[in-house]
């Protein structure tokens, strides 16, 4: 008989939608179908939800003053009998923590938790439930690229820090890049396992031919598409293809770039831009419904993202499903997606800036080499249904399970 096992997800499930929020709506009802019961538990939400079921999940959202409420006198008695925390805590940031630390044991004694999952600064939740429950429950914590972006903030607690990792049963990492912040940012040497988040390949795919697309788009058939989607922000490497707009439509007459994503500080440029000239077109919080045939519609994905905590866009292994060659900055995790001229090419930076040179250089080359583009697609379609599908991903979680039963 198989043995089944009790989840608890400790993680924010969209909505809002986001890296992590999409990772687990994607994972979690998975995890379900494969027999074990699953809950989802999103703290310090902006509202409360309880029991609500969605695809055989339950999911449980629950605000900071809800928590409190809840457990109001056991927290107040705790904060009193550990005040040693607040050498490393602030006080808010303590009282909201041991907050989420009492409702956690409720949730993990009524339902049995046998496995208790956490994502990026959950982890900080780890030493208060581990104090206040009395059972040997297993706790696995997933790094993404917090600790790269937040390095100050992360080291003012250092000593904390290490606690928590020393607490946890097992830690992985969304990218090998990320997996060596704990080492690279701490000096601290914790083992962490890999597993990236995955893709649906059945929602992501290849499409026949992207002529019918750019007419969705009301571009002409036979342009030829650059395409950028993410936050209209610096870090996304937005401002780099706004100093070099007018090279990239150079590159050939029937050559169109298609800016799109959510909305950020670069969002006025943007939108200036594409009302200077024609062939750059703006689209702001696209549908999700409307992505796949975004990324149908263009011949090229660009990545030119320069976010040093970046552990591998999502939006890169969706392209790669569907096919695209890509154009990426050598930063962050995306190595590990990219092999350079195979499925794609790795710009680097000069003095912290992308090599604009050599960025229009492989732009052309890729423009004017179909068998290439050909080449690439394929090469990008495999590497993706070998490492980054949805599938693989739920397997990863699933041999850990059976490990740990």
């Amino acid at each position: 008989m198989k043995d089944t096992k009790k989840l608890l997800f400790l993680g924010t499930y969209p909505p809002p939608y986001g890296g992590i929020s999409s990772h687990l709506y994607d994972l979690l009802p998975s995890l379900q179908k494969t027999g074990h019961k699953v809950i989802s538990f999103t703290p310090y939400a902006e509202k409360n939800m309880n029991d609500e079921f969605e695809n055989g999940l339950r999911i449980i959202k629950m605000t900071t003053r809800k928590m409190f409420v809840n457990n109001s006198l056991k927290i107040l008695l705790f904060l009193f009998l550990n005040i040693k925390y607040l050498y490393s805590l602030k006080l808010i940031q303590y009282i909201r923590l041991v907050s989420c630390a009492f409702q956690l044991r409720k949730i993990i004694k009524n339902e049995r938790i046998d496995i208790v999952y956490t994502f990026e600064e959950h982890i900080l939740i780890i030493p208060f439930l581990k104090k206040i429950i009395n059972n040997n429950i297993i706790i696995n914590s997933m790094i993404f690229g917090e600790y790269y972006l937040y390095p100050d903030k992360f080291l003012k607690m250092k000593l904390y820090m290490k606690k928590c990792f020393s607490l946890i049963d097992q830690i992985y990492s969304s990218s090998q890049y990320c997996a060596e912040s704990i080492e690279k940012v701490f000096s601290f040497k914790f083992s962490s396992k890999v597993i990236y988040v995955g893709v649906d390949e059945n929602i992501y795919f290849p499409a026949k031919n992207n002529q019918k697309f750019k007419s969705f788009l009301n571009i002409p058939e036979s342009s030829f598409v650059y395409f950028f989607l993410g936050r209209m922000d610096k870090s996304m490497g937005i401002d780099f293809l706004i100093e070099n707009a007018e090279k990239i439509l150079n590159i050939g007459e029937n050559v169109y770039l298609i800016l799109a994503g959510a909305k950020g500080s670069y969002s006025v440029q943007v939108n200036e831009l594409s009302n200077k000239y024609d062939r750059i077109k703006y689209y702001e919080n696209i549908p999700f419904d409307q992505k796949l045939s975004f990324y149908h519609a263009c011949d090229v994905y660009l990545a030119p993202t320069m976010q040093k905590h970046a552990c591998m866009g999502v939006s890169i292994k969706e392209a790669m499903s569907c096919g695209k060659p890509i154009i990426a900055s050598n930063s962050g995790g995306i190595p590990e997606a990219i092999t350079n001229g195979e499925n794609g090419f790795m710009i680097d930076t000069i003095n912290g800036k992308l090599d604009s040179e050599d960025f229009i250089k492989k732009l052309e080359m890729i423009y004017k080499d179909e068998l290439l583009r050909e080449k690439m697609s394929k090469k990008g379609r495999k590497v993706f249904l070998e490492k980054f599908t949805n599938k693989i991903t739920l397997n990863k979680y699933l041999e850990i399970i059976n490990e740990l039963s």
